[in-house]
């Protein structure tokens, strides 16, 4: 049984979804992260993030992790191979398992965009009356509070 009505209005399951890709959709619009020195697209940047976030993972986590699918995932794993952010590398336990792992120059990359992508989310949220700041921030509290326990 859908407990969302044809609408998804605010509070509605649906609404949840459509809140998360608008609030993704205006913090990226026009962060500039796409025009930087080493030319990484957002995809790209999101599955860098993920690497260095997991320290070593294989296409298979990657995968899950992302969501991507697995063809989209390869190309892009090897364009961040080509521009010397990640790396693979056989396990050394398991020679059959092959890892991705970040360089030091892809750490740096990831820094660098998400530095910039902070600095442009405050940026927005500065526009924010600090009554709708305290909002915000409370309302994501709240949220990772909540996935915490799902």
């Amino acid at each position: 049984m859908n407990n969302c009505n044809p609408n998804c209005g605010k509070g509605e399951i649906g609404g949840i979804f459509r809140t998360l890709h608008i609030l993704k959709r205006k913090f990226m619009k026009g962060c500039g992260h796409e025009n930087r020195q080493c030319d990484i697209h957002h995809s790209s940047a999101r599955t860098l993030h993920f690497i260095i976030a997991h320290g070593k993972v294989t296409m298979s986590e990657l995968h899950n992790l992302t969501d991507f699918e697995r063809g989209s995932l390869t190309t892009i794993v090897d364009g961040l191979i080509e521009l010397g952010l990640v790396e693979r590398k056989r396990g050394e336990d398991d020679r059959r398992k092959v890892f991705v792992i970040p360089t030091p120059k892809g750490i740096a990359a990831d820094n660098e965009i998400h530095s910039e992508i902070e600095r442009h989310v405050r940026l927005m949220l500065e526009r924010l009356s600090e009554k709708d700041r305290d909002r915000f921030y409370n309302a994501i509290n709240t949220l990772e509070d909540i996935a915490e326990k799902l």
